[in-house]
């Protein structure tokens, strides 16, 4: 298995040949915390805000959407932001992202929607596992 200082080294390199690019290794076990990073909250102008690229100015910087909660299943993982959205990657061909029938592989987390959640629910509780993605909300009074 290859080093913290060599998967870092690889990283740079490929950021920059291509600093849009997704990293998300695949098949891979990373026995260290890894950061994660996850795209900016949802507004009135962007519901679906992408993950911005890379920047190594973003080293050290408070996260612009911080995660409350993290639930890892067996092939996909779910998050939870501290303003109350929900997050999800990984693979899951039995919808188990929660991001709908068509979306089997996420390598990168993408903010889970749908027309409960966006009529003003927010979530507080996430749990994922074999064949899951279980999300715990409430529509705040």
């Amino acid at each position: 298995m290859r080093d913290l200082a060599e998967r870092k080294a690889e990283r740079a390199k490929l950021l920059a040949e291509d600093p849009t690019k997704e990293l998300a290794v695949v098949e891979e076990l990373v026995p260290v915390p890894t950061l994660i990073r996850f795209p900016p909250p949802p507004s009135v102008d962007d519901a679906k805000p992408a993950l911005p690229p890379y920047s190594a100015d973003d080293e050290g910087k408070a996260p612009a959407n911080p995660i409350a909660q993290v639930s890892a299943g067996t092939r996909h993982n779910l998050a939870v932001s501290r303003s109350g959205h929900a997050y999800s990657w990984g693979t899951g061909e039995n919808s188990q992202l929660g991001l709908g029938p068509d979306v089997a592989t996420q390598l990168t987390p993408i903010r889970i929607a749908n027309k409960a959640l966006d009529s003003g629910f927010k979530v507080e509780f996430a749990s994922s596992g074999g064949q899951h993605c279980i999300l715990l909300a409430v529509k705040p009074a």
